[in-house]
């Protein structure tokens, strides 16, 4: 897309717009990671917190393809947020 279309876009719908933006920078990754499309399954490994578990589903799909995936999960992982502590406290 050029910079006009975007810019209009972005003005008229916003969310079509950040699909988008979020589609080429996907494209992007895969041709630099060297994501191959031959594999029969994917399999993702997360440690985060169910929240994060879940948003990241979508963009495991989109790696994947509509080919299966499988997700591990690393559970009971020591949790490092810093000087805030997360309300959920600190295992994820």
């Amino acid at each position: 897309m050029n910079f006009i279309y975007k810019f209009i876009q972005k003005q008229k719908n916003i969310e079509a717009y950040r699909n988008n933006v979020f589609l080429e920078k996907l494209q992007t990754i895969q041709k630099n990671v060297g994501v191959s499309n031959d594999k029969k399954e994917y399999y993702f490994k997360h440690s985060g917190n169910a929240g994060d578990i879940i948003y990241s589903i979508p963009a495991m799909l989109a790696v994947a393809k509509g080919k299966p995936i499988n997700l591990y999960l690393n559970i009971n992982q020591k949790g490092s947020y810093g000087k805030n502590p997360h309300p959920l406290g600190s295992v994820m």
